[in-house]
């Protein structure tokens, strides 16, 4: 494990196994202190989903390569340092992100307290579209005269962190904070979650839900359960604790549910009136 107090941002990769942002087949991360490249690892990672021909394609990752690999949850506490009040960059961190969020949700593990920015966003100031042709991570690194093996985890990880010490010489700056305000950028975050309220049936749960509530529009209701640690799922899966069949819920889904509970997975299902009174009415305090 490494001292983050040694490390000014991580730069960091995902490759995924398919199209599902929860199927991460292998992440690079790179740790740099005064500019310069301190930290260095790499992991394939078992996505426990199939792989897709386009993807394998693209990083030429396949099944057999990571079938003796940890899935995300097993190789979590190795990396979850790099997420413990960090700063974090990737190209095209809206991608990324969205990647570590997704499959740490499926896993039912809170989201850690990070701050991430973006090196496309970046590129896209510093160098005109005329320069460089596109603001691909292969474009950027070629016009830097930065070696890069496309789709390679720790090599994207590593062009991407060289991108912002690149940006911050450019712009005479020693943090990235500095950095971001200097480009009229700001810093996205995951700190809502490590902060919510710990409630006693719901915290680091997973819900499904089906319908309409007659009480609360459905965002307001993800929301409201993200305070609390909850995680919502769009789908119905072995990882849910909790299936909510609110009025003109799909039956289908319900049907699902109930098999599930059949077949011993302990998803409890809840209808519209047992939903708020697990909640609380939606004014539960700790």
């Amino acid at each position: 494990m490494v001292d983050n107090t040694n490390i000014d941002f991580y730069a960091i990769d995902f490759e995924i196994a398919n199209s599902n942002p929860t199927s991460p087949c292998s992440i690079g991360i790179v740790g740099f202190y005064n500019n310069k490249i301190v930290y260095e690892k790499s992991y394939l990672i078992n996505p426990e989903e199939p792989f897709e021909e386009f993807t394998i394609k693209i990083h030429h990752i396949t099944k057999d390569m990571v079938k003796n690999s940890p899935n995300f949850k097993d190789l979590w506490p190795k990396i979850s340092f790099v997420f413990d009040n960090t700063i974090l960059f990737a190209h095209n961190a809206k991608f990324d992100f969205l990647v570590l969020k997704k499959t740490l949700q499926k896993y039912s593990i809170p989201l850690p307290n990070i701050k991430y920015g973006c090196s496309l966003k970046i590129s896209r100031i510093l160098w005109p579209k005329e320069v460089v042709g596109n603001h691909k991570l292969s474009s950027i690194a070629l016009y830097l005269n930065e070696e890069l093996n496309h789709h390679d985890a720790l090599s994207d990880a590593r062009v991407c962190g060289k991108i912002i010490v690149k940006a911050m010489k450019i712009y005479d700056v020693c943090t990235t904070m500095e950095l971001l305000k200097a480009m009229n950028l700001s810093f996205s975050s995951y700190n809502y979650i490590s902060q919510a309220k710990k409630h006693p049936y719901l915290n680091n749960k997973k819900i499904a839900m089906s319908g309409k509530s007659f009480k609360m529009k459905r965002k307001d209701i993800i929301l409201l359960l993200a305070q609390y640690g909850c995680f919502y799922e769009k789908n119905i899966n072995s990882l849910c604790d909790y299936f909510v069949f609110f009025p003109n819920g799909k039956e289908e889904k319900l049907i699902i549910a109930k098999e599930m509970k059949k077949q011993g997975h302990s998803i409890q299902i809840l209808d519209e009136n047992s939903f708020w009174e697990l909640v609380g009415d939606s004014r539960y305090d700790e």
